[in-house]
């Protein structure tokens, strides 16, 4: 698996309340390759009795977005998934 992400100029501007009120995030050059990806499962359980989420109070704001993806690369050689369960 070959996977090449390229990112240039990508501001990010968040206003909100808290400790920092105003953050500043820039992105110049980002590139990510994974030149071999094995990954296999023999047995997989997931059980979940109760689940319980609640959320009372959220606030986001994004005063100014920029995002712009100059080169994007997406290549997979092989991929192979294995799954034997008992």
């Amino acid at each position: 698996m070959n996977i090449r992400f390229h990112v240039k100029d990508a501001p990010f501007l968040l206003q909100g309340q808290g400790p920092r009120h105003l953050s500043f995030f820039q992105v110049s050059s980002f590139e990510f390759q994974v030149s071999n990806f094995k990954f296999r499962v023999s047995s997989f359980k997931f059980q979940i009795s109760s689940f319980k989420f609640q959320v009372s109070s959220f606030k986001f704001r994004v005063s100014s977005f920029k995002f712009q993806v100059s080169s994007f690369k997406f290549q997979v050689s092989s991929f192979f998934i294995s799954e034997a369960l008992h």
